[in-house]
């Protein structure tokens, strides 16, 4: 038992507010202190502006800012947001699934529980999403009288209920550009999940070898289930929560197992083979998740055991989802341009102010939020995340 078991007794996964009597405390601790973190990460993700991406933009009609970058600005930020940054949603869907499988609740408790936890922030936040689009743009066309009659600008006054499907669920749209949904892709994949938790539960236990070297292969070829498109590391890191809680193979004793150094070459080379070496290649970029996954696996170590850090990281850890869905799309659309306003990407080093500045504000006004959400209005604030803290 580590340390980190005298701080906490506790924990959550994506949708419970109760702790199990089945998960030590050492793991739990473990998992408290790297929760946060991983959405602050996710954050970085979002607010991450490349080259490609602004030349794609670009080809799409849209105005780009000014961005003079330099080689190392380049690297820092692939580092951390495709480096480190990649392994956050990963990691979250093996907790999740280590955490539900562990408990073993009945099906239909379960479900209860997921619409609570899941289901209801996941339509109120996309509801927010649509609400907010469709009032901007009705302000915008009170300023110009034209948008009101072509309704290309504003769709949702012409939508059936496909089209509304399509803005709850993210299909019918193209990979990565789910307008409404966004980040809660993983909320919704997740949910999927856990419905065919059933049948994965069985599947598993009949054909255990079979069944991971199948989610490997769909991590690293690319073939992905439409309902994981987005993210071809779900399904993989799904299953090996499973196998973690059922098996008791626990990956931070395997991340434990290697020192920082060889955790950290392995990093080096995998992230030299992404972006130099193989720029593009699908087991290069698998690979980096991996070694990416494992020095947070093995950093929660180190934060469970400092009782002033960890005790930080426990208190914070109830708005991680709340930072998630707070920071995407308004938030992170309000900053980027103000930023840009007054402080525009004109060098490099400007452009790194915006990549490091607008990031921590992003995450200080979102976590605030939260905090001033809970404290004035606690009703709506266990609403909008799902019931925690």
């Amino acid at each position: 038992m580590t340390k980190g078991t005298v701080f906490s007794e506790k924990n959550q996964d994506i949708s419970e507010t109760k702790p199990s009597a089945l998960i030590d405390g050492g793991t739990s601790g473990r998992i408290t202190s790297l929760r946060y973190i991983l959405s602050v990460l996710v954050v970085f993700i979002h607010n991450n502006f490349t080259a490609e991406k602004l030349a794609d933009s670009l080809a799409e009609g849209n105005r780009i800012p000014v961005f003079v970058q330099s080689v190392a600005g380049e690297w820092i930020q692939f580092v951390i947001s495709s480096g480190f940054g990649s392994c956050a949603v990963p990691l979250f869907f093996m907790f999740s699934a280590y955490l539900f499988f562990k408990k073993d609740t009945p099906y239909k408790t379960m479900l209860k529980k997921k619409a609570k936890g899941l289901l209801l922030p996941y339509f109120v936040w996309i509801a927010l999403n649509i609400a907010l689009v469709t009032f901007g743009k009705l302000f915008a066309a009170r300023l110009n009288l034209s948008l009101l009659g072509n309704p290309e600008k504003i769709p949702v006054l012409t939508w059936g209920v496909l089209d509304w499907l399509k803005a709850f669920s993210g299909f019918g749209f193209d990979k990565y550009n789910h307008p409404y949904v966004g980040q809660f892709w993983f909320v919704r994949d997740l949910l999927i999940l856990f419905l065919i938790s059933p049948v994965l539960r069985i599947v598993y236990r009949r054909f255990p070898k079979t069944s991971l070297i199948f989610c490997v292969f769909v991590y690293i070829s690319g073939v992905t289930p439409q309902c994981f498109e987005s993210d071809r590391a779900a399904l993989l890191f799904f299953t090996l929560g499973y196998f973690w809680a059922e098996r008791d193979f626990s990956p931070f004793a395997f991340a434990d197992s290697f020192r920082w150094t060889e955790l950290l070459a392995m990093f080096a080379f995998s992230s030299l083979g992404c972006n130099l070496i193989f720029k593009g290649n699908s087991v290069c970029s698998a690979l980096m998740v991996l070694f990416s996954a494992l020095i947070f696996l093995k950093l929660s170590g180190l934060i469970s055991r400092n009782k002033k850090i960890f005790d930080f990281a426990e208190k914070i850890s109830p708005f991680s989802f709340f930072l998630f869905a707070v920071h995407m799309p308004f938030l992170l659309a309000c900053v980027q341009n103000l930023w840009l306003r007054f402080l525009p990407m004109k060098n490099p080093a400007f452009c790194q102010l915006e990549y490091f500045g607008a990031n921590i504000v992003i995450v200080a006004l979102g976590t605030f939020a939260g905090f001033i959400l809970r404290k004035i209005c606690p009703p709506l604030f266990s609403i909008l995340n799902g019931g925690r803290g």
